[in-house]
């Protein structure tokens, strides 16, 4: 079973001359694949790169990834302090303090972590040696996420296998129940012939009597429908059964929306109370395999 789920976790971490990394990958459902990365500043020419290789592990769904990075002791870098906003906040520390007559100790701790105060800025790196340092960690939290998308998989596969054995199991009820329905409509008709005969003679022929017959079943025929539905279950068990990995969640999306559709037209057509009892149930069935679907690749 090759269904995976989109919603999936992984992480790790890696250790080389450019310093430490720590990699975390989340992903949600979505319907179409959306990439939200929250990289340090400096690598904005890695965040392409890192978009091609998720996207070749995730076809859809929201995914946020996050790289920590710290750089070696010994990297070269440039600390900018400035002058100007220190010497902007130390003013009116100075001045709050004469309007109170008392003496405020200005927080320098708190001063370094404002915008734009302190700035260390690390030395112009390649984008390709960037990428290279940290491939592997991402490849490794792409490889949990996708293991767990896979766990998850598989047991929505087994779920979805039951709500399809009761989608098939209530249309051959559906299909049985049909060739019953033109017998009583003929016996509820018979019925009334016999019920108005004594008052209208024998008007009311047998050659009426079956075109009336023929004329419910043309406007009651519900044979393509149930053909249709037969033919959306197959190929839906058939993307169930497939072994290779391949996204197959917009089209059981789209194939249960065919279920749904020939579902209703039965719906409208039957003239049967059995038969509409059936296809509320597999409309309710139908629903519940749309919404394990939302979570499909």
């Amino acid at each position: 079973m090759a269904l995976l789920s989109m919603t999936g976790f992984g992480k790790a971490a890696t250790q080389n001359d450019l310093g430490m990394f720590g990699v975390e990958i989340r992903s949600v459902n979505n319907r179409y694949f959306d990439f939200n990365p929250r990289l340090p500043r400096e690598w904005a020419a890695v965040e392409i790169h890192l978009r091609d290789l998720v996207h070749r592990h995730i076809s859809r769904g929201k995914v946020n990834l996050s790289v920590h990075w710290v750089p070696p002791p010994d990297m070269t870098v440039q600390v900018h302090l400035s002058e100007q906003i220190i010497g902007e906040v130390a003013e009116r520390f100075h001045k709050a303090g004469e309007r109170r007559g008392v003496a405020i100790e200005v927080p320098w701790s708190e001063v370094f972590k404002l915008p734009g105060v302190l700035t260390i800025q690390p030395p112009d790196l390649d984008a390709d040696a960037l990428f290279a340092a940290i491939e592997n960690p991402v490849v490794e939290a792409l490889d949990q996420l996708d293991a767990m998308r896979a766990a998850e998989g598989r047991a929505m596969a087994k779920a979805l296998a039951s709500h399809l054995a009761t989608v098939r199991q209530l249309t051959d009820d559906i299909e049985r129940q049909r060739g019953c329905v033109l017998e009583k409509q003929r016996e509820r008709l018979q019925r009334l012939v016999e019920q108005m005969r004594p008052e209208v003679g024998q008007a009311l022929s047998d050659e009426r009597l079956e075109a009336e017959v023929l004329l419910f079943a043309d406007r009651s025929d519900i044979t393509e429908e149930v053909v249709r539905l037969h033919s959306h279950c197959e190929t839906f068990e058939r993307l169930l059964a497939a072994s290779e990995r391949e996204p197959s969640g917009k089209r059981m999306e789209f194939i249960a929306q065919e279920i749904l559709r020939e579902a209703n037209t039965i719906g409208s057509k039957a003239r049967d109370t059995e038969i509409i009892t059936a296809v509320i149930a597999l409309k309710h069935e139908t629903e519940k395999i749309r919404e394990q679907l939302q979570n499909v690749e």
